[in-house]
């Protein structure tokens, strides 16, 4: 074995030793000087060649590739594998990316055990009411414990409504995503999403709750029960015919813990409820109030936990009616305590627990991903590095065999002149040489056969040689000039950039720049801060309690209006500046949660340009709500006709002697004239004035706070006032001194110099329109904003001509292939035409002249087999080589083994390539709407189109408008009635005072009776009387078939109908019936054609009117849009 190694090293070696790859660069010789030059010439080409082919082979092995990989109509579980692979690089385009919520999350409600207990029962207040006496009026539980527990039960009632309309809009919300998301993100954008929605409807809710309750209380609505007003009588007698009796209202009192707490300054005042009086039974957690909605939401629910409570309880109420009253199951888990104000409760919608079931799953389901693609970074396979190794190496064999033989020579002889060896050079010196050299350059030297022929192969082998060279080096250099003038789209990307790094890009790179976001959904709270600046009368004290304190209503004797010094006005006023600010915080809050969706980084100049428009929006919904909440409450109170414990619209007043009293209704008028009364209109004001007594007998008129006014309803008049009085430090001074106070130093007038976008003559009307806001302030971060974004990477491309190396690697790359097509082609040409030239002087003909003859061309297909048969591309030039044929044979075997082998090389490449799918990247600049159309219907899965402008306003591509309302909306037809759910009686005591009690109304329907006391709902047919004054029952003149009248004007309108106004002789009827020669009532003249019962409608004629209502009166809707203005202004 040993001896068998060593004699194939000896081999080899001795091979290796005498190895010459460049004998055929020169003439042969027996020059051992030359021979020498040559093997050293070959040792430094194989050295140089090994070295650089294991220099690219390192480098190509450390090359990162990153891999592409598309997987088609992917499950979830598929998906979930990816995932957890490839969680950085996965993207699966969604074929639907907008998916409502109720397709992937399931809302359900576990409410406060009380709602569903028998205390919201109409038992349990039954109950209750059969131990009240209805001829008393005195706070105790017999007489407003019914009323508690029917708000309770509403409570329950109007949260239940109001989270099950709330679920059905959350159900309907689409989500909107363009990719999958992942589990990851999925769940926290849910939660995040489930969580603003139940923040979003508890504020609305509460707010809601807390306008309501701010109007009644400024507006001074009296109760019925006379928890907030109560009546003083005074027996008046006004001439000798005429007497009668006045009632006035004084706030009430409520004493609790030693403190007095007045109505007229808070709804808050509160006491602990007894059954009968502060000696009876006293139900633990339980109060009253001001108002009924005011002491159920300050008591608490101790009592009903607590079953000998409730025994007690029933015990002292002595009821007949038999009820199951069980205690409140203690045991049931809550995050409420037992003693837990019912107010809170109420304000989280009376809801236990939020139970929400997602799927990630079912969001996959139906975002139905057609494609899921990842990247991975790998290193270049076996056959990635060997094409990279073939493709230069034919280039760089050529240069060096071209270059370093002559450079080896150039060396050898330079040292040996320096050495001053005696060598002999053929007597010429070195630039001879180096010229001898390239004249006899020969890169065909083979030898004929003959030595006649000789010479002339030979001068073929060095014209051939030439050409060669020529056409080498002019296709390299036009391929070279080709190369540096072309332009190419260089893309780059930049992994994990910073904030700064971005904004250098995009200052370079503006056009191209492309950020994809990680994070697509991002709040607008991590971008965008909004505040507000109110108007300073907000900030002021003159709407602060102490400010308050001194506006106490005085004792002159004013008939009717508010006597409260302009309290009332900025009561008013300051209330509706806590619930604007309120109203902002709160909308601000849901509107921090709400998410932009966003695929890329946005400019920060479209991002300035998106961040106004989402402003704008949030401004505009903002006041929109807030105004229209205020209006329908305003319009709710007025036309309910509600009676304000100021009297300031509806009075009661008596006619008559002690013993024969007749109550009366009297409505306000203002002026003092008849041209505006409260029973008409409910918008009458006049200037705050006060009265003081010029004689005895003579009141005089004195007008106060310049600018504010009063009237029907506090709200109505506190909009038609203006604030230029407290812009006025004498107007101030005056009014106050009036009133025997001196405020100037700790109440000095508003700085009239403040800026404002306000006038000091302002209406309040105008600056409550703009929710009492003078300026709207945000701040914007566009850094935040791409933090959030998160973007992993960015790419950006550019024009650039190609580079040095790059020519040089692409001419590396082609030399070879050039070389082996002009080694085959020219030798063969040059010899055809050198043949042709020597033809022409041996024979004086041309060879194309004959060519057409019959035997010429059978000689010329002779020889052309002749040529094929015996092509040698192997043929050695030296002469020592050729001594058999079977050298010469071999050669020719192997000449057609290479080409076979090459030619099915590049069929094999060529079929390959023309097979491999190219993503081609297209670019059309500004198309038009045609070009997009008809390149999406060609390539809809891939074509995207940047919009120039990312905002774009709805009315722009969109216009929704109401084809047509209902006809009534059109009609002349109009009619109005005053109706009441507590009615006046007169009692008259011992000592002849006179008390104003309360009943509640009853309605009959459908032949049972309907007491508001249980219900606000009670309606019954509303008709028409004589004023016949000797009847003992109203005489009916005409009912009018569909209207009703009820415990409320609103109430009983929605229930109603317009059944009679499609009819004409019902109309007419009406008509006649309402025609009278009361002073106040004069015949109008008005066409009142009845509706056409023919005209198409969504709407029977027997709709209820809340029916059309809640279709906003609308009969069509009419939607057109426009995709093609869509794509022009974007």
């Amino acid at each position: 074995m040993k001896e068998w190694f060593c004699r194939y090293s000896t081999a080899i070696i001795r091979f290796l030793s005498k190895l010459n790859s460049f004998r055929d660069h020169f003439a042969p010789t027996t020059d051992e000087y030359q021979i020498k030059t040559q093997i050293l010439a070959t040792r430094v080409y194989l050295v140089l060649l090994t070295f650089s082919l294991v220099i690219l082979v390192t480098y190509t092995t450390q090359i990162n590739v990153i891999e592409n990989v598309t997987v088609n109509n992917p499950t979830y579980n598929q998906y979930l594998n990816l995932f957890s692979i490839y969680p950085e690089t996965l993207s699966c385009s969604c074929t639907t990316i907008s998916i409502a919520y109720d397709q992937f999350i399931y809302l359900d409600i576990i409410y406060h055990q009380i709602c569903h207990s028998v205390y919201t029962t109409f038992a349990w207040r039954h109950l209750i009411d059969s131990t009240s006496n209805p001829h008393e009026i005195s706070l105790n539980f017999r007489n407003v414990g019914g009323p508690l527990f029917y708000v309770l039960n509403s409570f329950c009632r109007l949260t239940e409504m109001t989270v099950s309309d709330g679920i059905i809009e959350f159900n309907a919300i689409q989500l909107i995503s363009r990719t999958v998301l992942s589990r990851e993100i999925f769940d926290v954008q849910v939660e995040n999403i489930i969580r603003s929605f139940i923040s979003t409807i508890t504020r609305e809710f509460t707010r809601s709750r807390q306008l309501i309750r701010d109007q009644i209380q400024y507006n001074g609505i009296m109760s019925g029960l006379y928890t907030n007003f109560h009546y003083t009588s005074i027996l008046q007698e006004w001439s000798t015919d005429e007497k009668g009796c006045e009632f006035y209202t004084s706030p009430r009192i409520y004493v609790d813990q030693s403190s007095n707490c007045s109505c007229d300054d808070t709804p808050f005042c509160k006491m602990a409820a007894f059954i009968d009086d502060e000696t009876s039974f006293h139900i633990p957690g339980m109060y009253y109030g001001c108002y009924i909605v005011e002491s159920l939401l300050q008591s608490n629910l101790e009592c009903f936990y607590n079953q000998t409570c409730i025994d007690e309880l029933r015990r002292v109420l002595n009821s007949s009616v038999i009820l199951n009253t069980s205690a409140l199951d203690s045991t049931i888990q809550t995050h409420y305590e037992h003693n837990e104000t019912i107010e809170h409760i109420v304000d989280q919608l009376m809801v236990e627990q939020w139970l929400n079931i997602t799927s990630h799953k079912f969001y996959y389901e139906r975002c139905q991903p057609s494609v899921c693609t990842y990247t991975y970074i790998s290193k270049k396979n076996w056959l990635n590095v060997l094409t990279s190794i073939i493709v230069p190496i034919g280039g760089l064999n050529l240069i060096l065999k071209s270059i370093i033989p002559f450079i080896i020579m150039m060396f050898r002889s330079h040292l040996c002149i320096n050495l001053g060896q005696s060598i002999r050079l053929n007597n010429v010196n070195i630039l001879r040489r180096i010229k001898r050299y390239i004249l006899r350059f020969n890169l065909f030297h083979t030898l004929s056969h003959t030595n006649m022929d000789e010479e002339y192969t030979i001068r073929t082998q060095i014209v051939t040689t030439r050409i060669y060279l020529i056409t080498i080096i002019a296709s390299l250099s036009i391929l070279a000039l080709y190369r540096s003038q072309v332009t190419n789209t260089r893309l780059i990307t930049i992994y994990a950039p910073s904030y700064n790094e971005y904004i250098d890009l995009y200052n370079n790179y503006s056009q191209s720049l492309v950020c994809p976001c990680t994070n697509t959904n991002i709040e607008y709270g991590q971008f965008l801060q909004i505040d507000v600046r109110l108007h300073q009368i907000c900030n002021s004290n003159f709407i602060s309690d102490l400010y308050f304190t001194y506006l106490n209503p005085m004792t002159t004797y004013i008939p009717y209006g508010d006597k409260r010094r302009g309290k009332s006005q900025l009561q008013m006023i300051g209330s509706w500046c806590r619930l604007a600010k309120s109203s902002i915080l709160d909308d601000r809050s849901a509107f921090y949660v709400e998410q932009l969706t966003v695929y890329e980084v946005l400019s920060e100049k479209v991002f300035d340009k998106q961040i106004q428009s989402l402003v704008n929006v949030f401004i505009g919904l903002t006041k929109d709500i807030f105004i229209d909440s205020l209006t329908v409450i305003r319009q709710t109170t007025q036309h309910n006709i509600l009676m304000s414990g100021y009297i300031t619209n509806v009075f009661p007043y008596a006619l008559g002697n002690i013993n024969d009293l007749r109550l009366k209704m009297g409505f306000a008028f203002y002026p003092e004239s008849l041209t505006c009364i409260c029973v008409f209109l409910s918008n009458c004001t006049e200037p705050m004035s006060d009265y003081y007594y010029i004689s005895e007998d003579q009141l005089n008129k004195f007008y106060v706070f310049q600018g504010l006014r009063r009237g029907c309803f506090v709200d109505e008049a506190t909009l038609q006032s203006t604030l230029e009085c407290y812009y006025n430090q004498n107007c101030l001074d005056v009014s106050h001194s009036y009133f025997g106070l001196n405020l100037s130093s700790d109440f000095p007038a508003l700085n009239a110099t403040f800026s404002s976008r306000f006038n000091t003559t302002s209406m309040m009307r105008d600056i409550l329109n703009e929710m009492m806001v003078e300026e709207w302030i945000y701040t914007s971060s566009h850094a935040s904003f791409y933090n959030a974004c998160q973007p992993i990477y960015c790419n950006y491309s550019y024009i650039t001509k190609n580079s040095l190396w790059f020519i040089i690697s692409i001419i590396m790359g082609l030399i070879g292939g050039l070389n082996t097509i002009l080694t085959i082609i020219i030798p063969q040409l040059i010899k055809c035409v050198r043949r042709y030239r020597r033809q022409q002087l041996l024979f004086e003909r041309t060879c194309f002249a004959d060519i057409f003859r019959m035997e010429q061309l059978y000689q010329y297909w002779n020889k052309g087999k002749e040529k094929i048969s015996h092509l040698n591309l192997f043929y050695s030039r030296h002469r020592q080589i050729i001594n058999n044929d079977y050298d010469l044979r071999t050669q020719i075997i192997s000449t057609r083994i290479f080409l076979i082998f090459l030619f099915v090389s590049l069929s094999v490449l060529a079929l390959y390539t023309s097979q491999v799918s190219i993503n081609m990247l297209i670019t059309i600049r500004s198309p038009s709407y045609d070009q997009y159309s008809r390149i999406y219907s060609q390539y809809s899965q891939s074509l995207s189109c940047s919009c120039t402008t990312i905002s774009i306003p709805y009315d722009q591509f969109l216009n929704v408008s109401v084809i047509r309302f209902h006809q009534i909306c059109q009609s002349n037809v109009l009619f109005s009635g005053i109706f009441t759910n507590i009615r006046f009686n007169i009692v008259i005591d011992g000592n002849e005072s006179v008390i104003l009690m309360t009943n509640y109304a009853t309605f009959r329907s459908n032949s049972s009776n309907c007491s508001c006391q249980q219900t606000s709902t009670c309606t019954e047919t509303s008709s028409i009387l004589y004023d016949v004054s000797y009847a003992v029952k109203p005489v009916i003149r005409f009912t009018v078939p569909g209207i009703l009248r009820g415990c409320y004007i609103l109430e009983a309108f929605l229930q109603s109908n317009l059944i009679c106004f499609h009819n004409q002789s019902c109309v007419n009827d009406l008509r006649h019936a309402l025609n009278t020669t009361e002073p106040l009532n004069t015949t109008i003249i008005l066409n009142t054609t009845a509706l056409d019962p023919l005209l198409p409608s969504q709407f029977h004629i027997d709709s209820t009117l809340n029916d059309i209502i809640n279709e906003l009166m609308v009969e069509e809707w009419l939607t057109i849009s426009s995709h093609e203005i869509f794509i022009h202004v974007t």
